[in-house]
């Protein structure tokens, strides 16, 4: 039993190291970094556009793709947009898993995307995917998610109307088997529409 004139400060640090004492050092007190790295980006980067021939309704597509990566057993793009420039539809075809996907068939339990708003003025669209018993890939280039875009809004005479596709960095992401994100580089991508009418020119009269 303490005595009375036992110091306070020295009973709060007697029991801290026991409690640190009983913590093993390799213990994790929050996510570590994962053992994997890759970049994850938009192909093809710039999509450009001129208006007219492009009409309002028109279709364009991108995939979110992995280059160079390694220990990859799950992974979550998050795609961000404006919405005043660029629709999807769900449920459809807009939003699937990349032809080549990162994981074979068989290896994955599919998801279907999710469509919704990211703030007042944009949209996301994102996928995501786990291997079974988060067994791990690593490779040279492999597509994640495939992403078709409908144009709903041209711009006015010598215009230009553009976005970036925004990799949203705090919802991308891949992870190793131990489930800890690995090191990733993101890549954003353009999209851009342009008039190819020229302004209105006032025509003056010659004397």
């Amino acid at each position: 039993m303490f005595k009375k004139s036992f110091p306070i400060a020295i009973f709060i640090a007697i029991i801290l190291l026991n409690v640190f004492a009983a913590t093993p050092s390799h213990a994790k007190m929050e996510p570590g970094p994962g053992t994997g790295y890759a970049t994850i980006y938009i192909s093809p980067q710039t999509n450009n556009f001129t208006s007219p021939p492009t009409t309002v309704g028109t279709k364009f597509t991108v995939q979110v793709r992995l280059h160079n990566y390694t220990h990859v057993a799950a992974w979550q793009v998050k795609l961000v947009f404006d919405k005043s420039l660029l629709n999807i539809t769900l449920p459809s075809t807009d939003v699937s898993y990349a032809s080549d996907h990162v994981f074979p068939p068989g290896t994955y339990s599919p998801i279907p995307g999710s469509v919704s708003d990211f703030n007042s003025t944009h949209i996301y669209v994102m996928m995501t995917a786990a291997t079974f018993g988060s067994a791990e890939y690593s490779g040279m280039d492999a597509g994640l998610m495939r992403v078709q875009f409908t144009i709903i809004k041209t711009p006015d005479r010598a215009k230009k109307l553009s976005c970036p596709l925004w990799i949203e960095p705090i919802d991308t992401w891949t992870t190793d088997t131990n489930i800890d994100e690995n090191s990733e580089e993101r890549i954003d991508g353009l999209y851009e529409i342009v008039s190819s009418i020229p302004p209105h020119r006032l025509l003056h009269q010659q004397k």
